[in-house]
């Protein structure tokens, strides 16, 4: 996978490079350029923050699901200043990508003046500084933790991680709130979601509990151990579970914000889906609803299907190319008219998506696969067959 990452990440590059070379003959490419850039640093975020959140929530659980797959959420998790560094030619050139960056636009907006005390390049960077700085901190005291329970086997230590996780799963709801408000939603100059957010962990945990499925799934499938043994019955359905409510959490959100729309009928809210039922849109949408929601939704419903791997990892595949399409679907019309995909939204998502491949199968092969304070985990592997 690491290989892989590299390979694509670089041919990425390869083709933003001559994006950016071609932006001085029309700046207008520059500002596409950006903006795909934007787009697939996006996708690689979601599996990077979510790995964070999924290993937050399995140090306050302890639940057996996860002990089998806790090293990829780390491994994800320690890939979060490698995102940050991706992060900062946004900020070099948040001019091409955000309006309120724009001070022509500024000047003759009553809502950009409004906000520019907040939205600013200066707070815009200070602030994902702290997000990052907050994430990075947490992941590596609990991480860690984690390690010197592998050497000396104090107990007392996981219980440190679940407590100090507890606090840390708060702040990450809330900085992931704030975070996704900055980068994607402040795009639009004038609508806003109180449920974006929230709309965006659940992206982030679905996304990256679909790639872990597939990485499991595909491993046992290929009888690779500790996969072999580790991934039971028992692990598949509880993942294939957490793939469905989130699945469902997900069209919660999506529906619950389009009916807070229509039954408001304001015109600074109703732009957020103008934008989206414009042309060959209106059937990237209506896709998204049917590969997004209903497929998966009725495939997980069957029990056969989280018992089954090769049932499992095909749903994980399909959910996983539905986050490339549904975050297009967020993210690209309220940045580019006519709306249209560009040859730069590849080569942005292969870069980012393969630096963090890159990075992720780096910290993967930094640890055992199998946490070592955790004597339980083949115990109770052999206990569910």
């Amino acid at each position: 996978m690491g290989q892989f990452g590299a390979a694509i990440g670089v041919v990425g590059l390869l083709l933003l490079v001559v994006g950016v070379l071609t932006a001085h003959s029309d700046p207008a490419i520059l500002k596409n350029v950006m903006q795909s850039y934007l787009y697939g640093w996006v996708l690689a975020m979601l599996l990077c923050l979510g790995c964070y959140g999924w290993m937050l929530i399995h140090y306050m659980s302890k639940g057996s699901w996860g002990k089998p797959v806790l090293r990829l959420f780390e491994a994800g998790a320690k890939s979060l200043p490698i995102m940050f560094i991706l992060f900062l030619p946004m900020i070099f050139f948040c001019h091409a990508i955000y309006p309120w960056a724009n001070p022509d636009l500024v000047k003759v907006d009553a809502t950009l003046q409004h906000r520019a005390a907040y939205l600013n390049p200066t707070m815009f960077g200070l602030r994902t500084l702290a997000y990052f700085g907050i994430w990075t901190m947490f992941t590596v005291i609990l991480t860690g933790l984690s390690k010197r329970q592998d050497e000396t086997g104090d107990v007392r230590l996981a219980d440190y991680r679940q407590k100090m996780s507890a606090f840390g799963f708060l702040i990450y709801v809330v900085t992931a709130t704030l975070a996704f408000t900055d980068w994607i939603m402040s795009l639009d100059t004038h609508w806003f979601s109180t449920i974006y957010g929230f709309w965006f962990v659940d992206f982030q945990g679905l996304a990256t509990i679909s790639f872990v499925a597939l990485i499991i799934c595909r491993n046992k499938l290929a009888r690779q151990e500790p996969y072999d043994t580790l991934v039971t019955l028992q692990v598949t359905r509880d993942i294939g579970n957490f793939m469905l409510v989130l699945t469902m959490v997900w069209a919660y959100f999506s529906l619950s914000q389009w009916i807070i729309v229509w039954s408001g009928n304001l015109p600074e809210e109703i732009t957020f889906y103008l934008r989206r039922n414009a042309g060959a849109f209106l059937l990237v949408g209506a896709a998204n609803i049917i590969f997004s929601f209903f497929a998966p939704f009725v495939i997980l419903l069957s029990g056969r299907t989280k018992r089954t791997p090769a049932l499992l990892a095909g749903v994980a595949t399909m959910i996983l190319i539905m986050r490339f399409v549904d975050i297009f679907w967020v993210v690209v019309p309220v940045t580019r008219h006519p709306i249209a995909p560009l040859w730069t939204d590849a080569a942005g998502a292969m870069f980012a998506i393969g630096v963090f491949l890159a990075g992720f199968s780096y910290f993967v092969r930094q640890s055992p696969l199998v946490p070592q304070h955790d004597e339980l985990v083949l115990t109770e592997a052999a206990s569910h067959g």
